[in-house]
């Protein structure tokens, strides 16, 4: 009787004295998808393709766009001139776009809906989306959905 006594007293005991560390995995798969607010290491100018999404047709083969990441969690874009339908489009700038850093993937993604901007001297709503920049190749993707005045989703994919 006294070493049933005994061992159940020490089972006990165990069970008090010996926590569980299951709470530390969730911890530290946490702090890998955290987001940081400082995207200016996208900082540079970037080179590469830019198509209609919708049939891959070209528009540019080599287009310029130019990064400033901000301190604030946001990137400004500007795109070199390029032609579309024979028609020169400049001054694509779009300044602010929100941009986040998941550490898990190393990738930064950022997007931004109903920008303004002129398109030959005419207000023009754009969505910059699908916006991605992979830091371990150095390269930049987004989509520029242009809703008015002439409906068309352009794809871009560059390197620095």
């Amino acid at each position: 009787m006294k070493k049933k006594l005994l061992l159940l007293l020490m089972a006990g005991f165990s069970m008090v004295m010996l926590p569980a560390c299951g709470d530390d995995d969730d911890d530290a798969n946490e702090q890998n998808t955290e987001v940081k607010a400082d995207c200016s290491s996208l900082t540079g100018n970037y080179y590469g393709p830019l198509v209609k999404a919708e049939d891959g047709s070209s528009v540019a083969d080599t287009l310029g766009v130019s990064v400033k990441g901000n301190a604030n969690g946001t990137i400004d874009l500007a795109l070199e001139q390029i032609v579309i339908m024979n028609i020169p489009v400049n001054n694509l700038s779009f300044p602010g776009v929100p941009c986040k850093y998941d550490a898990a993937t190393k990738v930064y993604s950022f997007s931004a809906t109903d920008l303004t901007t002129s398109i030959m001297g005419m207000d023009a709503t754009v969505d910059v989306k699908e916006g991605k920049f992979y830091a371990d190749k150095n390269q930049l993707d987004f989509v520029v959905a242009v809703k008015s005045p002439v409906a068309m989703n352009l794809k871009y994919s560059g390197k620095k």
